[in-house]
């Protein structure tokens, strides 16, 4: 994937997915691999990658140090971190009460659902794993996502 020349387009529609019309596909060039060699599209390309980079970092993710020579280069640990980035942001974006109701559950004793709507999506979702685990009848508890 990441020595793919159409990695600017599949990354543009990547974001698309995770936040909706962040860019509009009728800017992306449409990368035709019979002639790589070709001016046109080195930089078609090259304008995938910064039309790319762009419509991440507006939409939050951490794009610091990559460029778009490093998306053209295919640097595996920049483009999975692009993408894990990506693609963390549009599951974490379903995490809330208004898609899950249900998560009024883990409401806590003396606390409002005011203050549970603040919670960023990450700590909702520990906070229902540990529910689980709690309704499961186990001891153990979570403090954050690594090695607990």
């Amino acid at each position: 994937l990441h020595d793919d020349p159409q990695l600017g387009v599949l990354l543009s529609k990547l974001i698309n997915v995770a936040v909706p019309d962040t860019i509009d596909e009728r800017a992306i060039n449409q990368i035709s691999p019979e002639a790589p060699n070709d001016f046109k599209f080195t930089h078609d390309v090259t304008q995938n990658h910064n039309l790319t980079l762009n419509a991440a970092k507006s939409i939050g993710l951490t794009v610091v140090n990559i460029g778009s020579d490093d998306l053209i280069a295919g640097t595996p640990h920049l483009v999975l971190g692009l993408i894990w980035q990506t693609v963390k942001l549009a599951l974490l974006a379903k995490i809330n009460l208004k898609s899950n109701p249900f998560l009024i559950r883990l409401l806590q004793p003396g606390e409002t659902l005011e203050e549970l709507l603040k919670l960023p999506p990450e700590k909702l979702l520990l906070r229902w794993f540990n529910y689980h685990l709690e309704q499961s009848g186990s001891e153990r508890r979570g403090e954050k996502f690594s090695k607990d």
